[in-house]
Parts: structure tokens; C-alpha cells; sequence
């Protein structure tokens, strides 16, 4: 049996304590009720490790139940992933097929998991759901009909999504209630058009893994009009620790201290 190096015990205990300050102070501030996730780099990942791409998403599964316990705790209410957009669907058929498969076998896990009901959490599945194979979109169903009296942490998981798509489906939605006579043109603000989206809350704080310094179309009404700061992070998705999480929390923290410093605590 291979005994642990001493440096490798060292490097675990100043993390440990270094983890343990950082809860301590972001837990001092307020947490951002909304975020939103990029998760970045698991083809990437896979590559790394020697292994074919597809497999990078089966690492990267493991961080999304991570980043959801570390959201749990944190008392965050809600929490959005970008797990598959548009643009995607021009990969292999191999690796959406892998892709899909991972996704419903997840999907059907959290449904089942004692967490989500413990915590009353709600699964919702935001995006263009009807261009996904039809066992994905049953495993959609089965997820948010499990979770659909909830009213603790809101759980959006974006599939087959675009935001500008997002933006033009909630517009033909609000021509479609003109035409009807139930929306009167004069009326139209920005939170009515917001009422249209798959979701409209607003983002507090949005989150990129893999080092990329881009928001990738992800919830742009929501995000650009809420002053949603964001973090930019090097760490591939499926490398996402606990640490990363919490900085980038600080993050947001440190932000909203600079644009009110007497309106930081919670």
C-alpha cells in the first residue's frame, strides 16, 4: 500500500485551514442569490488525462453534484448551469449521443437524490427542450414533474439553449399575446418581456471555468441588465474545487463592496 508523502499531507492540512478561512469570510458578506455557471473544459480535461473527448463530461458530472452540496450550504437559491447549447449540437454524433445519455442518466439520479428533497430543491430545464432526443426530453419531464411543489433552491439546467434564442422565443410570445388582445403594445416594459424567458431572475454573479473570457451567449437579458459581475477562472470544470468556488463568491463580495461599502453585509 502506498503511504501518503509528507508533502502531500502538509499541502492537504494548509488547504484544509486555508478553505476554512475563506468559507469564514465569504459566510460574513452577502452571498449572491442567483449564479450562474459556464462549465468549461471537459473535452479539455479529458485530453489532459489521455482519454477520448466525451469522457471529459463524465468527470465533469461528479463537480455538478460538488457545485450543488457547496451551493446547498452556502444558501444560495439559485443556481444555473450551462450544460449544452445550441452551438453543440455541430459536435460528432458520438459524443452527443454520450452527452445526452450522461445528461438523462443524471437528470434521473437528481430526481432520485435525498438532497433534493431534503432541501425542497426544484429542477427546471430551460432552453429549446423539443430538439433534444425524445428519451432526454422524458428524463426532462420526470426531473421537473419530481420537484415541481418545491420552494427551496431553484435548479436550472440550460439545454439546447442560446440566449439570443431565448430573447426572440420570449418576443414571438409577447406578439402572439398582442395579437390575441391580451398585451397591449403601450403596456410592454422590461419586466414584461422578462416574464416571457425560460427564467427571469436576474444573475448575480456568473462563473466561467477553463480560463476562457467569454460568456458564450449564456442568459444575456438576465445577466447584462443586473450589473452581474463575473469570475473568470483557470481551473477546468472537472478540476472545480471547493476553494475555486468560494473565490469566486469573494469575488462577487468584493465587487458589491466597491459599489456600496455600507451595503455589504447580510
Amino acid at each position: 500500500m502506498r503511504l501518503p508523502k509528507v508533502g502531500d499531507c502538509l499541502k492537504k492540512l494548509v488547504y484544509g485551514r486555508y478553505e476554512k478561512a475563506l468559507e469564514k469570510e465569504v459566510l460574513s458578506s452577502r452571498i449572491p442569490a442567483h449564479i450562474a455557471v459556464i462549465m468549461d473544459g471537459n473535452r479539455r480535461y479529458a485530453s489532459k488525462i489521455g482519454e477520448v473527448s466525451y469522457r471529459g463530461h463524465f468527470y465533469g458530472a461528479k463537480v455538478v453534484e460538488n457545485v450543488l452540496e457547496w451551493s446547498l450550504e452556502l444558501g444560495i437559491s439559485q443556481l444555473t448551469l450551462y450544460a449544452f447549447s445550441i452551438e453543440n449540437f455541430e459536435r460528432n454524433d458520438r459524443e452527443k449521443a454520450e452527452i445526452f445519455r450522461l445528461i438523462g442518466k443524471k437528470l434521473d439520479e437528481l430526481r432520485k437524490d435525498e438532497r433534493i428533497h431534503k432541501n425542497r430543491v426544484r429542477i427546471s430545464v430551460i432552453g429549446d427542450i423539443h430538439l433534444l432526443p425524445t428519451s432526454l426530453q422524458e428524463a426532462v419531464k420526470r426531473a421537473e414533474e419530481a420537484t415541481a411543489g418545491y420552494d427551496g433552491m431553484q435548479l436550472n439546467i440550460a439545454l439546447a439553449y442560446s440566449g439570443r434564442r431565448e430573447i426572440v422565443c420570449a418576443l414571438r410570445k409577447m406578439a402572439e399575446e398582442v395579437k390575441r388582445g391580451g398585451l397591449s403594445p403601450e403596456s410592454i416594459t422590461e419586466e414584461t418581456l422578462s416574464e416571457f424567458l425560460y427564467q427571469n431572475k436576474n444573475v448575480d454573479h456568473m462563473i466561467r471555468t477553463g480560463g476562457e473570457i467569454r460568456t458564450s451567449n449564456f442568459l444575456p437579458w438576465q445577466a447584462s441588465g443586473s450589473e452581474c459581475t463575473a469570475s473568470f477562472i483557470m481551473p477546468l470544470w472537472p478540476e472545480l474545487r471547493r476553494i475555486d468556488f468560494l473565490r469566486a463568491i469573494r469575488t462577487y463580495q468584493r465587487c458589491e463592496a466597491e459599489k456600496d461599502p455600507e451595503d455589504l453585509s447580510s
